[in-house]
Order: C-alpha cells, then structure tokens, then sequence
C-alpha cells in the first residue's frame, strides 16, 4: 500500500496534484492511505497580521474538504490534516511521522516578484 502525503494549500494546481496521483494509483490497482495536509505558517502569511488565526485556519480546513471531495469523486477518502510551522519543514515532519512513501507536490512555477513574495514550490 502507497501511504501518500499531498500537499494541498487551495490552489487548482494542488488538487490538479492529488487528483493525477489518484488516477495514477488506480490505474497501478494500488491501494493508497491518502493523507492532505494543508500548512499554517503564520509567520510568513502576510495578512496574518491582519486576520484572526481562526479565519487563516479555517480557509485551510475548507481547502482540505475541497481536496476530500474531489478524492471522493475518484473513490478514494482522505485523512486530513492542518499542520502550522515552515511548509517545508511541517511536511517532511509530517511525512517522517506516518512513514510516508510518496510526497504529492504541485508546483506554480512563478518566478522573479512573485516568487519572492509567495514562494514556489
């Protein structure tokens, strides 16, 4: 069985990630324990100054539920998870935990400005 960590932060690109590990994995007739962990860092959250840590919280939550819908929709259900910490550092600790055998990652491609101030995975 795969125990797979996806990467999920409310983008199409991360749910466009789990999906095609999902059709992936059934294509293989491979059985997968499917965690989503959605990562808080509020200190490098530019409006978490601004927002309760409830309502960042609660956009990560939503974003896992879209994830276990769509999974659902492949026949597949989720564990899910909100973590808070380094999105680096709290997903390999995360994966370290369950003993993980696939990390599930999408990736934005920005560059330059963008990169600088949101990152890129």
């Amino acid at each position: 069985m795969v125990r797979a960590v996806v990467a999920i932060d409310g983008s199409s690109i991360a749910l466009n990630a789990l999906e095609a590990f999902l059709r992936t994995a059934r294509e293989l007739k491979e059985p997968a324990d499917v965690h989503c962990v959605s990562v808080v860092d509020y200190f490098r959250l530019p409006r978490a100054a601004l927002e309760p840590s409830d309502v960042i919280w609660s956009e990560a939550e939503s974003a896992l539920s879209a994830a276990g819908e769509r999974a659902r929709t492949l026949g597949y259900t989720t564990l899910n998870h909100v973590v808070q910490g380094s999105v680096v550092e709290a997903i390999l600790e995360y994966c370290r935990k369950i003993d993980a055998t696939i990390v599930v990652i999408g990736t934005h491609g920005r560059k330059g400005v963008e990169r600088a101030l949101l990152g890129s995975t």
